[in-house]
């Protein structure tokens, strides 16, 4: 009897588990899927701002757009510093986590990433 019961605990262990894996590896997903946009975003809103970086804003005469292009530059900024720190965290999270990122190409990109913790936006 306390072997069935050790079993019944078991199975309903084993498929919290099971459960649990599957939606962490959905939610992984969903963030790759996530990042991949937020790139092909930034890179858009990148090769923009370089296309007016040649003008420079000095040589924007309108002063609504002079400010809309000064926030641009600075929220630029802003992401690739939160990037950066996105990062870090990412890796440090994935370090700590136990899991075996040596053997899996896609963490151990994540943790031994050196280029300088900024986005690429190459394709």
């Amino acid at each position: 009897n306390r072997r069935d019961v050790l079993s019944m605990a078991h199975t309903i262990i084993s498929s919290d588990l099971q459960s649990t894996s599957d939606s962490l590896l959905e939610a992984q997903r969903g963030n790759r899927r996530a990042m991949k946009e937020n790139q092909e975003l930034t890179s858009t809103l990148l090769s923009l701002v370089e296309e007016t970086k040649a003008e420079g804003i000095e040589g924007v005469t309108d002063p609504n757009v002079r400010g809309q292009l000064s926030d641009l530059a600075e929220q630029i900024e802003f992401g690739k510093s939160r990037w950066r720190i996105l990062k870090s965290v990412t890796g440090a999270v994935i370090v700590g986590s136990g899991v075996n990122w040596a053997r899996k190409n896609d963490l151990r990109e994540l943790v031994m990433d050196d280029e300088g913790g900024e986005p690429s936006f190459e394709e």
